[in-house]
């Protein structure tokens, strides 16, 4: 019974980053699509990246990169997805994390069924959103408001990630504007300021 509530637990973060995209598409229908084709399109290239060449094939042949990149002659194209990923795997390096705890943060890029293109997306429209990586590997999302729910285990430490800057991280090195963003606590109190 207890995994069940940990679970429920996990899954309100995103809930509630659903809805808040769901009353995004009722008020501009196609926008999601749009930046849906903006994270998922391969059209960059290693120079776009904060990688080398020679660091993107290392990290080729330890299994951390979606093997799906490479174009017929052999030259791996990047979706904005993927610089964002590279980002954080070049971050999470300094702390010296090996590959088996990078391969959680690949799942939670990459595996069937994530919702990262959901959070990711969320984020272009300015929704803040920290991940925090477990020792063993594991990611949880959580927001501000949710935050403590999501971490209630018995966790001496986690990294977290703000993903927000990660994502302005690699708009600003596409120049491209970055996105200004506000915790769910800052757009509830504001809005109920508004409301007195």
């Amino acid at each position: 019974m207890k995994k069940n509530k940990n679970k429920t637990k996990e899954e309100l973060p995103l809930i509630l980053i659903k809805q808040r995209l769901f009353a995004i598409e009722e008020k501009h229908e196609g926008m999601i699509e749009e930046k849906m084709k903006f994270l998922i399109f391969p059209k960059y290239r290693v120079a776009d990246t904060i990688l080398s060449y020679r660091q993107i094939n290392i990290l080729g042949t330890s299994g951390l990169l979606n093997e799906e990149k490479e174009n017929s002659r052999g030259w791996r194209k990047f979706t904005f997805k993927d610089l964002v990923y590279l980002d954080i795997l070049s971050e999470l390096r300094k702390y010296g994390l090996e590959n088996k705890q990078l391969k959680g943060v690949k799942d939670f890029f990459y595996k069937k069924n994530s919702d990262v293109n959901l959070i990711l997306i969320a984020i272009l429209f300015g929704i803040k959103v920290t991940i925090a990586l477990e020792v063993n590997g594991n990611l949880r999302v959580f927001e501000t408001i949710t935050g403590s729910l999501s971490m209630e285990k018995d966790y001496r430490a986690v990294i977290q990630l703000n993903l927000n800057e990660f994502v302005n991280m690699a708009l600003e090195r596409l120049k491209i504007e970055k996105v200004n963003y506000k915790s769910t606590l800052e757009i509830i109190s504001k809005h109920y300021t508004k409301k007195q």
